[in-house]
């Protein structure tokens, strides 16, 4: 190799390289990349020698926005090209891609769980037995000029753990891929990159290795709903509550809320509420609910009934990798577990004839989640020790007039966020003066 390429230099379009991005604390790896059908971008990355010569680009197509990392959905393929442009004759013994996954357990412990390998050229008389001459000067050399090789490599949906990446893990046991995910408050990352590497014979050479981080995404589609909401759906007309829709929501039980009101008298109050079902949402689009508020009451019901009363919000459980030294591995921060408010249901009055047989001490509400998009809602998934969950959460009220000594949380029950979406009709929103919402199938596939 010639001395003018031993001081190399990354160009092209790299501003994306680093782990941190713009969802406070946590955030994905590349923005999600879009449905199948969208068009493909080209993302180009190079090395170039002293002379400021381009000689070796790495051209990756993925649906994500041109301004993103190649990003790609579980099954989608990730192809693109390698160009080597050679000034004069050198000895290629072999040109490959990788597709490589690695867990960051800290800043110098990286542990990797996925290597797929495409060999894009191999030198024919590299047999591995050469002379002392050959040795040193790599033998038969590749002519000089430009070169294209297309790549497509498939990632598989699991990959194999062991006690290096998990704790409790059995012999060869097999996980679905994490998404690619980071942390500016912690060191531990799930991160991707794609890497070509130029191989050259003979003592004296130097290998070349260009690396890109991309993003992935596991892929899991929501079941559809309930028909009667389909249809409510399909026709734009109101969607049908827990009575008339059984199927279509998951009812749980009342809890009690205690309290003062205007410092005059003890009041009682219930919450039912009901969620859409099933339990599981595509990032991106809406979540349904219905609220019941009963108390005999009738100021204590007319206050908490107010649709900015109820505080209802989806919020994020992280576990982060656990300390790992009783492992072999180096020593971290020990696990733990942290949660986080994402966004918050917004109340109104029912669409439609929802108050229909209510009694004098009953008020009901309906409300709407609407979720962040794909780009910065990253899946519920559970890779190792790691874990991202989401949850429904119901707190008292803080409201002028009622003081209640109630500080822990009244409900919670788990849900199931995924990148994929089940269809048309797409959710809609019943909000006043709302549409249907237009990212609804941002990753329908």
């Amino acid at each position: 190799m010639s001395d003018d390429k031993k001081n190399l230099a990354y160009i092209g379009n790299n501003e994306h390289e680093q782990h941190d991005f713009d969802l406070p604390e946590y955030e994905s790896i590349g923005a999600a990349p879009a449905a199948y059908s969208e068009p493909e971008t080209e993302r180009e990355f190079s090395l170039q020698d002293n002379k400021g010569r381009t000689f070796l680009t790495l051209i990756v197509r993925s649906t994500a926005p041109a301004s993103s990392l190649p990003s790609f959905l579980e099954g989608q393929p990730i192809g693109g090209k390698v160009i080597l442009d050679l000034e004069k004759p050198e000895s290629i013994k072999s040109i490959s891609v990788t597709v490589q996954g690695a867990a960051r357990f800290s800043v110098l412990d990286d542990r990797p769980f996925l290597k797929v390998t495409e060999t894009l050229y191999k030198c024919e008389n590299d047999t591995g037995s050469r002379g002392l001459l050959e040795s040193i000067t790599g033998g038969e050399k590749m002519d000089a000029g430009r070169r294209e090789f297309d790549f497509r490599i498939i990632l598989p949906s699991e990959t194999t753990v062991d006690k290096a990446l998990w704790h409790d893990a059995k012999v060869n046991e097999s996980v679905r891929l994490p998404p690619a995910l980071s942390s500016k408050a912690w060191n531990w990352a799930f991160y991707y990159a794609i890497s070509v590497e130029v191989k050259r014979s003979g003592l004296l050479s130097i290998d070349d290795n260009l690396k890109q981080n991309i993003g992935y995404t596991p892929l899991v589609k929501p079941p559809k709903p309930s028909a009667l909401r389909l249809q409510a759906y399909k026709d734009k007309t109101p969607i049908p509550g827990p009575d008339a829709d059984p199927e279509g929501w998951k009812s749980f039980p009342p809890v009690e809320i205690k309290g003062e009101l205007f410092k005059a008298k003890n009041v009682t109050a219930l919450y039912s509420l009901a969620i859409a079902t099933p339990l599981i949402y595509a990032a991106g689009t809406i979540v349904h609910f219905f609220l019941t508020v009963e108390s005999d009451d009738e100021q204590a019901l007319a206050l908490l009934a107010d649709p900015s009363s109820p505080d209802v919000s989806i919020r994020r459980k992280i576990k982060s990798i656990p300390g790992v030294g009783d492992t072999g591995g180096n020593l971290i921060l020990p696990g733990s577990e942290e949660e986080r408010p994402i966004a918050k249901v917004v109340w109104c009055n029912p669409p439609g004839d929802q108050l229909t047989g209510r009694s004098a001490t009953q008020r009901v509400l309906y409300g709407e989640l609407k979720l962040p998009p794909a780009s910065t809602l990253r899946p519920s998934f559970e890779f190792g020790d790691f874990h991202m969950k989401y949850c429904i959460d119901m707190f008292a009220p803080i409201l002028t007039g009622f003081a209640t000594d109630i500080k822990h949380r009244l409900f919670r029950t788990d849900v199931v966020i995924c990148a994929g979406h089940y269809g048309e009709p797409s959710p809609r929103s019943y909000l006043p003066g709302a549409s249907a919402p237009s990212s609804s199938t941002e990753n329908q596939v």
